[in-house]
């Protein structure tokens, strides 16, 4: 991304706050500090035996979530940097930062929104996700991650995501929405990473089947066009989804379809894949769970769309007033689109799991001490041997603004 496109960028976003700031003054503010220690025994997920990258060292992060919401709209902004300090391992510090945007307003009968996020992450973050990373809600995938760690560098990531609802009749919504990212590598074509724009867009109603029920039948169009590459795939597609919600703490959906994609690399192309997904979650008094298994095509930073099945599962139970424990786990197997197609590479085709156990015990109503354990394997179809890594994190959070039980 270019300075003045960033630039753009922030000018946009601070028009948006103090937009709002003009038109409203009943903010909520709530500031999250954290610092702490980390070790993990392969913290890049270097396969070769011997050569394990150890780093231990400190950790500081900082949240500050502005949410304002009124009547017919909501605005939410959430900035976030996080670093890291390894004395031994000068190479693998990194201060990692992002911006994240919701906005939405509602009339009776339309729904305008916007989602936008940027980020600059080192690739140990952008390409391992982690057990609990949020790439989104119930049913949304992820995508870009490569688990590609050869050479220490950075991503920059934009992403827009406008929706617009217009109810049709009593039971019937029109939803328009569209996605567009491009993902920047501070060293392009270097390690096997390759600068990318994705872009996509989709057309769809939503029937209200019952008080709690929806379905919905869309049809998608996306076009992804790798730098440096001669890979372009468009792709086309249509989903149908059933999504209910039983009651305010429980939520189920099912969504089943398929997708084309047409490859422009080399002698050209087809492929054809389902993709669907199947989940719930739940919320109790003491406990919450997820559920979540998806199946997408979807952008990656070697250059190409790739099949993706993901696995989300979460526990979080509060054991007291003031301890609770989380476990999450995550599997993602990618497979290149191309290769499903009859022809091409399938050296970046990858298996890799993630788990993490970890705490929170509430010391005073603002202050907590935390601590996680994770897991980490992964497995590529050419590499001979599998890598793994332990990673622990113990630290002290500072939310000033957190609610007592």
């Amino acid at each position: 991304m270019s300075f003045r496109n960033l630039c753009v960028c922030v000018a946009g976003v601070a028009g948006g706050v103090l937009g709002n700031v003009a038109l409203a003054g009943d903010w909520q503010v709530e500031p999250r500090f954290e610092i702490g220690g980390l070790y993990d025994d392969n913290y890049n997920l270097t396969p070769d035996a011997g050569s394990e990258g150890e780093v231990s060292g400190g950790v500081a992060d900082f949240t500050l979530a502005l949410r304002n919401v009124g009547p017919r709209s909501m605005f939410e902004f959430t900035p976030h940097v996080s670093s890291n300090y390894f004395p031994d391992s000068s190479e693998d510090e990194s201060t990692d930062y992002s911006g994240a945007m919701k906005w939405e307003w509602r009339s009776l009968r339309a729904t305008l929104g916007l989602a936008a996020l940027y980020s600059h992450e080192s690739i140990v973050k952008s390409e391992l996700v982690g057990a609990e990373d949020p790439d989104g809600g119930l049913g949304e995938p992820g995508a870009g991650d490569s688990g590609r760690i050869s050479v220490r560098t950075d991503r920059t990531m934009l992403q827009f995501a406008p929706t617009y609802g217009l109810k049709w009749t009593e039971r019937s919504t029109l939803e328009l929405a569209a996605r567009f990212m491009d993902a920047d590598y501070a060293e392009n074509n270097l390690g096997g990473y390759v600068d990318y724009q994705d872009v996509s867009g989709s057309a769809g109603i939503a029937f209200q089947s019952s008080e709690r029920s929806v379905l919905r039948a869309r049809v998608i169009a996306s076009r992804f066009e790798p730098d440096s590459v001669n890979a372009v795939t468009n792709r086309l597609g249509a989903e149908l989804e059933w999504r209910r919600k039983p009651t305010e703490t429980m939520e189920v959906y099912v969504r089943a379809g398929g997708r084309r994609s047409e490859f422009k690399a080399g002698g050209g192309g087809e492929a054809t894949g389902a993709v669907g997904g199947l989940g719930a979650s739940w919320t109790f008094p003491v406990s919450q769970v997820l559920v979540d298994l998806i199946r997408s095509v979807e952008p990656s930073s070697i250059g190409r769309v790739v099949d993706r099945d993901e696995l989300r599962l979460r526990l979080q139970r509060k054991l007291s007033p003031k301890f609770t424990l989380t476990s999450a786990i995550r599997g993602i197997r990618t497979r290149s689109s191309l290769t499903a197609g009859g022809g091409g590479r399938n050296d970046n085709d990858r298996d890799y799991a993630t788990a993490g156990l970890g705490f929170d015990w509430r010391l005073r109503r603002a202050l907590s001490l935390t601590g996680q354990y994770e897991f980490q394997w992964q497995s590529f179809e050419v590499d001979p041997t599998d890598a793994t890594s332990n990673g622990v994190t113990l630290g002290i959070v500072f939310e000033p603004q957190r609610r007592g039980d």
